[in-house]
C-alpha cells in the first residue's frame, strides 16, 4: 500500500497503537484499521464495527495473497471460504473472522452504538494482532 496519502497523523497513531503498532510495517492499513478500532471503541461503537471489518477484510486479503489461496468471487466471505477450505482458517480462527464480518455489516445497517457490543470486535482484534510470520 502507498501510504504517502494518509494523513501524517493517522498514520503517528497507528504505529503508536500498542495493540496493532507493529503491523504497520507488514501492511500499513492493519496498523491503521485496528487503530482506529481500538481507539474509537468507546466514543463511536458504530465506526469502530467498522473499521474492525475492514481490518478483518484487509487480514483476510494478506492471508489470500501469503498463502497463494485461490479464491472464485470478490466478497470477504468468498475469501473466508476459500481460505476455510484451504487449512488457513480453522475454528476459532473462522469464527472470529465471521464475527467480524457479521458485526461491521450489523453496524453498517442497523447503526450500533452499545460500546458493550462493540469491545467485542476489537477483543477479535486483539487476539489476531500478533505479528506475522514472514
Amino acid at each position: 500500500m502507498d501510504t504517502d496519502n494518509v494523513d501524517d497523523r493517522l498514520r503517528k497513531l497507528a504505529k503508536a497503537s500498542p495493540n496493532f503498532g507493529r503491523l504497520y510495517g507488514y501492511q500499513p492499513l492493519l496498523a491503521i484499521y485496528g487503530s482506529q478500532a481500538e481507539l474509537t471503541v468507546l466514543t463511536n461503537p458504530n465506526a469502530a464495527y467498522v473499521s474492525a471489518g475492514q481490518f478483518g477484510e484487509v487480514l483476510a486479503e494478506e492471508f489470500v495473497t501469503r498463502t497463494g489461496t485461490r479464491v472464485e468471487g470478490t466478497t470477504q466471505f468468498d475469501r473466508l471460504n476459500a481460505l476455510t477450505r484451504a487449512g488457513v482458517l480453522v475454528g476459532w480462527s473462522r469464527e472470529a473472522f465471521d464475527k467480524l464480518r457479521r458485526g461491521r455489516n450489523d453496524a453498517a445497517h442497523n447503526h450500533l452504538f452499545d460500546t458493550t457490543k462493540a469491545r467485542s470486535p476489537g477483543e477479535a482484534l486483539r487476539g489476531h494482532s500478533r505479528t506475522p510470520r514472514q
